[in-house]
């Protein structure tokens, strides 16, 4: 939750609007199943992709490689940069 930074309201979340989380089934619900977002192109033609966060660092070479994971994607489209 994240409340509007205003000292004039107190933060009240009522119980009774709060819903259990459930994870998407595809095999139950194949209508749900989202999209994975392309990447965006650039003016000058270039694609690129948005990281969500860096899971691994390792040392090759001289220079460094992460692996990262990108907006939108699995654990299995983790790619080594």
């Amino acid at each position: 939750l994240d409340p509007p930074n205003s000292s004039n309201i107190f933060p009240t979340i009522y119980v009774s609007q709060l819903h259990p989380y459930y994870i998407n089934k595809a095999a139950l619900f194949p209508s749900r199943k989202h999209p994975r977002p392309g990447p965006v192109v650039m003016e000058d033609g270039q694609s690129e992709n948005f990281i969500n966060n860096i899971i691994d660092e390792r040392k090759v070479g001289r220079g460094r490689q992460y692996l990262v994971r990108r907006v939108g994607f699995s654990k299995e489209d983790d790619e080594w940069l």
